[in-house]
């Protein structure tokens, strides 16, 4: 499968990221995930799952698991962060433009 493209998600997309990957954790759980492995798979996908382009996106975030494999999806969530410096020229949300 080809690699998807991510793109940054905006500041409130990563405020959210718990909430879509704790809407995920229970199937997780009830399928025999570890809590700890559960909580960081739920997140690698709702991180995943946001920054994939719309048109690549499945419905839910669960989706990913039948598209990808734990490596691949680990990967994408690595190389997102990897390449975080979206942020270059990004003011800061706290601060104004002069950095006060």
């Amino acid at each position: 499968m080809k690699t998807p493209v991510l793109r940054p998600l905006s500041a409130a997309e990563q405020l959210k990221l718990p909430l879509w990957a704790g809407r995920m954790l229970p199937l997780l759980l009830r399928r025999g995930v570890a809590p700890r492995e559960g909580w960081a798979l739920a997140y690698n996908c709702a991180l995943v799952w946001r920054a994939i382009d719309k048109k690549q996106r499945p419905y839910c975030a669960a989706g990913l698991l039948r598209r990808f494999t734990l490596a691949q999806l680990a990967e994408l969530a690595r190389q997102y962060w990897e390449h975080s410096s979206w942020e270059e020229g990004a003011v800061n949300e706290g601060e104004d433009a002069d950095g006060v």
